[in-house]
């Protein structure tokens, strides 16, 4: 009997281990604004190409009460973007959306409130309180991608903050 308590105990201590070690590829609760690289894809340069970024028009976004508002993105691939990401919140918000910042966009550049733009892949971004970042890509894979405002991207049943989808060009139809 004594056995089976000892073997919870240790299953138990395991699992806080690997919540404490995939936990901790999560976002960073520091408070501080960064970007979190984990398993980057090859860079996508050649749709990034020829876009003239003076000329791309801004979508908006706020981040505010764990979600983001408008909380549906739709996104024609091929198209280049801005989205501009306000924290409106006094506490830090984040976008925890590694399948469509790595996969679903060729990413030009994250640009944390007036630093330098940066380039490169990220999982996550953290925005510190009453801020904003602005991130620049082409929309480059199909499919619905999640988007959680959270520190924790890992605790199962999480509710998403937010829907990007990336739809195929339609022809005839004119882009907004």
């Amino acid at each position: 009997m004594k056995f089976l308590n000892f073997k919870r105990a240790i299953s138990k201590i395991g699992l806080i281990g690997v919540l404490g070690v995939v936990g901790g590829c999560g976002i960073s609760t520091t408070g501080e604004q960064t970007m979190f690289v984990l398993g980057c894809v090859p860079e996508r340069q050649e749709l990034l190409e020829g876009v003239n970024w003076d000329e791309v028009g801004i979508t908006k976004v706020i981040a505010m009460d764990d979600n983001f508002r408008p909380p549906i993105f739709r996104f024609v691939r091929g198209k280049p973007y801005i989205l501009d990401v306000e924290n409106v919140d006094g506490a830090a918000n984040n976008i925890w959306a590694p399948e469509f910042l790595k996969h679903g966009v060729a990413l030009h550049s994250i640009q944390i409130g007036n630093s330098q733009p940066a380039t490169g892949c990220v999982n996550g971004i953290r925005i510190k309180p009453k801020s904003k970042i602005r991130i620049k890509f082409v929309a480059a894979n199909e499919g619905r991608y999640e988007a959680f405002n959270t520190v924790f991207p890992f605790i199962p049943a999480q509710a998403t903050g937010g829907v990007f989808y990336v739809d195929p060009p339609r022809p005839g139809i004119p882009e907004n």
